[in-house]
């Protein structure tokens, strides 16, 4: 622990507006360090290591801090060679319950202090008939190098956070990159957060951004400001800085953080539907058919390039990805080219214009599973399966939010899904009932849900909706289709159920336009 006489702590500024400087406010390294001295056993080295394993919590155990060093010849024992002996060093104090389960004897007091360590130390070494080991102490230097980002921002942040339990050392990854989302009372302190979790984390994290909105725009990005970099030759406003490389599902994805959406969260439930969609293969293969899948709203494909990489090639047939964001469509194409991914077809489309375009396309495959990660708006796409032609039923996994510990959240759900489609979904007494999957909680109050559910032979039956003039991907065998839509009518929804149709059709989503009266055309170019 650093001397708290030498750092000054940052107080609560009056001006709200008010950002501390790295320059001004941040201490110099020399200011952290601080001697500590400590407890230690001399014992012959060739025995370290199973001493070490005997002393169990009397064993200082510190990040960034070493606990074996060699023995100086001014500490040599007049029999022994030094450079034969090691220096274990212990804990300075000893909780009861922790010395109890070292020494399997009772101690009284609360709390153990250095003579007492020692002790201890003796007597499970004893136990184990070990005694060729002797008393020493050990100082060591803490610098600021060994300190953790909790420690260093503890002796540099208010009292009135540290006391609290506020202090900010959690962040996400994305390659290189760290990102936060501080609250307003630590906007002050931004730079300096960011400085001690950059050097902390150096060379793995060189940039340290804090999101400064929420996402607000089609393409689910939100506003980001630098606030660390550790890139040489950069500088602060370089939209280079957010180009990052990461690893996931056996593929490399390469985007731009500010420009994409990424979320590193959703690492796990990115594998456990690839996984599950490559499992249903096996009844497929039954059939002598292999999956052929669709991705909605694909971003930079962390669905659709695994599915699509030579893990899943002998049983994926065909993958259809599509993004809204130009930019991530490009990336989309990029990762499938840097994963050797054959069998992927890439579209920029809107969601709607999406599906109605695998209904037109020539020879299109028979579609088993569709993916449509868009939480905030996914389920209102359903709209678009309304008037569905193909003769597979696909099975559809929708991502949406719902409220947290409500006992109809999951009913909810299916609700909105059956309001968007037009129809019932199946229910637990069919071949294949609805599957609803926790995916993760949002905030204390939100859930992320997977609902995946085959989709009904009622959907078509309705009337297909239109879907305004949308551009294709630049890729040459994407054609131009003619799509024949039509406003469902309000007689074709099941009871409870019966909403505004204009409303439905017109959903956000670049959907914007009051739909056209019956049986207008609408081209997709």
């Amino acid at each position: 622990m650093a001397n708290s006489t030498t750092i000054r702590r940052l107080p609560i500024p009056k001006d709200r507006n008010h950002i501390y400087s790295i320059d001004l406010d941040f201490p110099t390294l020399s200011d952290f360090e601080e001697k500590e001295v400590y407890p230690a056993l001399i014992v012959p080295a060739k025995i370290t290591n199973e001493i070490k394993s005997l002393l169990g919590p009397l064993l200082l155990k510190k990040k960034r801090t070493r606990n074996v060093f060699p023995v100086t010849e001014s500490e040599a024992a007049s029999t022994k060679d030094y450079r034969q002996e090691r220096k274990i060093v212990l804990v300075k104090s000893i909780s009861k319950s922790d010395a109890n389960n070292a020494t399997n004897t009772c101690i009284s007091d609360s709390l153990l202090l250095f003579d007492d360590v020692w002790n201890n130390a003796f007597t499970k070494l004893h136990e184990m008939n070990i005694d060729s080991f002797r008393k020493s102490t050990m100082e060591i230097v803490c610098k600021y190098q060994d300190l953790t980002v909790e420690q260093v921002l503890k002796q540099m942040l208010p009292l009135e956070y540290v006391s609290s339990g506020n202090i900010p050392c959690s962040f996400e990854t994305v390659g290189h990159l760290a990102h936060m989302n501080l609250p307003d009372h630590l906007l002050p302190f931004k730079y300096i957060i960011a400085k001690v979790i950059g050097d902390k984390n150096y060379p793995t994290i060189q940039i340290v951004a804090n999101k400064i909105s929420t996402i607000q725009n089609e393409f689910r990005t939100f506003p980001m400001e630098t606030l660390y970099n550790n890139i040489p030759n950069s500088s602060k406003d370089d939209s280079s800085l957010f180009e990052v490389q990461v690893k996931q599902g056996g593929c490399i994805f390469h985007l731009n953080f500010a420009k994409v959406y990424w979320n590193s969260r959703l690492q796990f439930e990115h594998d456990r539907l690839v996984k599950l969609i490559a499992a249903s293969t096996k009844q497929q293969e039954q059939q002598q058919q292999h999956i052929v899948v669709a991705d909605v709203m694909a971003g930079v494909g962390p669905f659709a390039i695994p599915l699509s990489s030579s893990t899943y090639a002998h049983v994926i047939q065909q993958v259809y990805a599509n993004d809204l964001n130009p930019i991530s469509y490009k990336y989309l194409k990029a990762n499938a080219a840097a994963n050797n991914c054959s069998n992927i077809k890439c579209f920029n489309l809107d969601g709607r214009a999406f599906i109605h375009s695998l209904l037109m396309m020539e020879n299109t495959n028979p579609i088993h599973h569709v993916i449509m990660n868009l939480p905030a708006l996914a389920i209102e796409f359903l709209n678009a399966f309304r008037g569905w032609a193909l003769e597979s039923q696909p099975i559809i996994h929708v991502y949406c939010f719902e409220t947290k510990n409500d006992i109809n959240a999951k009913r909810n759900a299916i609700e909105r899904c059956e309001i968007a489609l037009g129809c019932k979904l199946e229910d637990s007494t069919t071949a294949h009932p609805v599957q609803i999957h926790i995916v993760r909680d949002v905030s204390p109050n939100k859930n992320m849900l997977c609902v995946s559910f085959r989709l009904p032979v009622a959907a078509a039956t309705l009337d297909r909706i239109i879907v305004p003039s949308s551009s294709l991907s630049d890729e040459k065998d994407d054609p131009a289709r003619i799509i024949n839509c039509t406003i469902p009518n309000d007689d074709k929804l099941n009871d409870g159920m019966k909403k505004d149709v204009k409303q439905q059709c017109c959903m956000p989503g670049n959907i914007n336009a009051s739909p056209p009266s019956s049986n207008k055309r609408a081209k997709i170019i």
